[in-house]
């Protein structure tokens, strides 16, 4: 029988069903045929493990702009559609294919942008905006794998650095080893991340090599290759090769600046193994300027507390960086933004009550994310140091003591190039070791700074919750200059 929606065609005219699915707690109904020849008739099986990934690695999707290839019913994307996400459906440009699509998008009271496209063809360039291609059994066609292939690279080789495609299936192809070698043979690489179910993506070129293509010259690279506990680097960081290297006669020296200092100089903040601390003030801070012919793309950077027992090492703070920045502006009580909200500097990594540094002059080295260069580093006190102050007095739980700083990353030289849609970064990584040490609460921080517990309050707030799923220090080997 015929529903009221359908247009008459050779294909609707075949026996078909209206079936309900449960798809991860979604219901989906589709109208499938008894037989089709373009194989867009019916629901395949591995439909549903594509959904049950997607919805479990849903930060690697959401947000992002998805194209489903050979989408059939359209099963996929009206599910995806209903959590929310951003898809478009695309099948082989035939009628009657687009026609039982688009009538089970109407069954379902979804709008889904839908792309006829034959593989092998331009795909039309006004459209071709996608992030991430999602495909179900679509390698049974081993007839099809070139055109499939000049498809897939239109696709995804527009932003090689961030595109990447999730395939399941359930009915083996006859030569999917064939597919896999052409894949590698175009430019790409795969991995199996679940049973039948495989991502792959175009190589990747270094990032930290990438991001310097976009950027400027390219100087040098200094990978972080440190140990397990999370020391320096067994190679010499940024800070230290440009120290050690002959300067021309024009060239700047680094610029070390601070709030204001106790004991010591800024300079002592990158001579490792000296004595300084800034003043017992709010919001203290310690900044490098890499000069006006030189940026930074950091991918890690280290510190180390200057004292052999723990008594005032850091435990709340961020590290920012800048590209040019307002140096009188304020924080705190003058009605001013806090450090974590000044629109002049970008937060690369929050330390949320974080126990790595002290006691034992060890230093300690975290990981960043970051894609773009920079000619100013800098690291902000937001929150008390370990200092346990009395009642009556406290004048140290703000001072904030670091004898030694490095950066690992890439080094460019001018002449630099302007990059206003730089892809973007993650949230920036939150640090913190609750389990290693009481937490600091907020009590404990109103008690140490009575005059600025509101500010604190909201710097902590604002940027711990940018970050939905922290992770851990880094303690591994990681040379930081690849991956996504």
């Amino acid at each position: 029988m015929l529903d009221d929606d359908a247009q008459p065609s050779a294909q609707i005219d075949q026996v078909f069903e209206v079936k309900t699915y449960d798809i991860e707690g979604v219901s989906v109904q589709v109208r499938e045929f008894a037989f089709s020849v373009t194989n867009s008739g019916t629901v395949w099986k591995s439909s549903f493990p594509l959904c049950k990934y997607i919805m479990q690695h849903e930060a690697q999707f959401r947000g992002k702009r998805i194209i489903e290839l050979g989408s059939g019913t359209g099963i996929v994307s009206i599910f995806l559609k209903k959590q929310g996400f951003d898809i478009t459906s695309s099948d082989i440009a035939d009628d009657e294919v687009t026609e039982n699509i688009q009538h089970n998008y109407r069954l379902n009271g979804v709008e889904v942008p839908h792309v006829p496209h034959l593989w092998g063809t331009d795909f039309p360039p006004e459209l071709n905006n996608f992030d991430v291609v999602i495909a179900s059994d679509i390698i049974l066609y081993v007839n099809h794998y070139d055109e499939l292939l000049v498809t897939l690279k239109q696709l995804m080789m527009k932003h090689p650095d961030q595109s990447l495609c999730v395939m399941t299936y359930k009915r083996k192809a006859s030569n999917q080893n064939g597919f896999f070698a052409l894949l590698n043979q175009q430019g790409f690489e795969h991995e199996v991340v679940g049973s039948k179910i495989w991502k792959f993506y175009p190589k990747r070129r270094p990032l930290m090599t990438w991001a310097a293509d976009h950027q400027g010259p390219l100087l040098s690279t200094h990978p972080f290759a440190g140990p397990e506990a999370g020391g320096h680097g067994s190679g010499p960081g940024i800070i230290a090769h440009l120290r050690s290297t002959p300067k021309e006669a024009a060239e700047i020296d680094l610029v070390v600046t601070a709030s204001e200092m106790a004991v010591g100089s800024p300079d002592d903040f990158i001579a490792e193994g000296s004595r300084c601390w800034t003043s017992n003030r709010p919001y203290s801070w310690y900044c490098v300027d890499f000069g006006p012919d030189r940026k930074v793309i950091p991918s890690h950077y280290s510190m180390t507390y200057g004292s052999r027992g723990g008594t005032c090492s850091p435990r709340f703070w961020i590290f920012q960086a800048s590209d040019g920045f307002n140096p009188d502006r304020k924080y705190g009580t003058s009605g001013g933004d806090t450090p974590g909200q000044d629109p002049d500097w970008q937060t690369l990594a929050v330390h949320n009550n974080d126990t790595s540094l002290g006691p034992g002059l060890r230093p300690f080295t975290w990981k960043v994310t970051s894609r773009q260069a920079y000619r100013y580093l800098r690291v902000v006190q937001i929150g008390p140091n370990a200092f346990e102050p009395t009642a009556a007095e406290d004048v140290w739980s703000q001072v904030f003591v670091v004898n030694g700083f490095e950066v690992y990353g890439a080094l460019l030289r001018a002449p630099f190039v302007d990059v206003p849609h730089m892809p973007p970064i993650a949230a920036p990584p939150v640090y913190s070791n609750s389990e290693a040490a009481a937490p600091r609460t907020q009590s404990a921080i109103i008690r140490a700074s009575p005059e600025v517990s509101k500010e604190l309050h909201e710097a902590l707030a604002h940027l711990v919750r940018r970050e939905s799923d922290p992770p851990e220090k880094v303690r591994v080997v990681d040379i930081g200059l690849s991956g996504d």
